[in-house]
């Protein structure tokens, strides 16, 4: 980085995975104090009832998968505020799968993922796809969150039958 100028990091994250990292630049305003470096992460993660990182769906016997996002600032004049509003909306799964809104938390969104109750039968390797977005220091970033949708079921297996000549 060159002298006199400063830096905005971006990153995006989803379920501890760094996806996207973006360093903006920005060159000294003349006659200003220099600004300082800001870092920005959007968190983006999908957990079950219970907390543990998810990514699938079971469309027959569904248990709550939740899709969490969040921003973080670091740095000196950083705020998380400066990142918002997140956009969190359903690209692809939409005759399978629906998003609720759940109770916000400070600086993100939270999300219920569940079944739709009219989901079409048959095909078994399915997913749905979340894009969630915010603006972060004043560059728009996204990232998608594919969900596996599958479809359980139990197996009926028969044993000790005879045989009758």
């Amino acid at each position: 980085m060159l002298a006199g100028t400063a830096a905005t990091v971006v990153a995006v994250l989803v379920n501890g995975h760094e996806i996207i990292r973006t360093i903006i630049e920005k060159p000294p305003v003349e006659g200003e104090e220099p600004p300082q470096n800001k870092y920005y992460n959007l968190q983006v993660r999908t957990v079950d009832e219970q907390g543990a990182t998810c990514t699938e769906l079971d469309l027959m016997f569904p248990e709550k998968l939740y899709l969490q996002a969040w921003i973080e600032a670091y740095g000196e004049g950083a705020n998380a505020d400066d990142g918002g509003p997140i956009s969190i909306e359903l690209q692809s799964g939409y005759e399978y799968v629906q998003l609720t809104e759940c109770a916000p938390f400070t600086n993100g969104r939270t999300v219920l993922i569940e079944p739709v109750a009219s989901a079409p039968q048959g095909q078994s390797d399915l997913s749905a796809t979340i894009l969630v977005s915010a603006p972060l220091d004043g560059q728009p970033f996204s990232a998608p969150v594919t969900i596996r949708l599958v479809r359980g079921g139990f197996e009926m297996k028969f044993s000790g039958g005879e045989s009758y000549a």
